[in-house]
């Protein structure tokens, strides 16, 4: 197990394990950050789900309100299927 201290080192491990998933992926965040990381995540997510990756995502409910809807367009159709 590694200790991830701040967003410098937690969103490049995310990534990685995303983009690495061959079987499933459990992916939980409640708290959300505008920026590319928060971007390329919900993009790795979308297209894992595209190779046959099933996802199973949890959203913090009120600040998951502020994501723009762009990152909301781009994984929710393949989270749905």
């Amino acid at each position: 197990m590694d200790l991830l201290l701040n967003s410098d080192q937690t969103f490049p491990a995310i990534l990685d394990s995303i983009r690495s998933a061959h079987a499933t992926i459990t992916y939980a965040q409640y708290f959300y950050e505008h920026g590319a990381m928060p971007q390329q995540i919900a993009a790795a997510l979308a297209d894992r789900c595209r190779a046959g990756i099933r996802a199973h995502v949890l959203l913090g409910g009120f600040r998951t309100l502020l994501m723009p809807a762009e990152y909301r367009k781009t994984i929710i159709p393949v989270l749905l299927g």
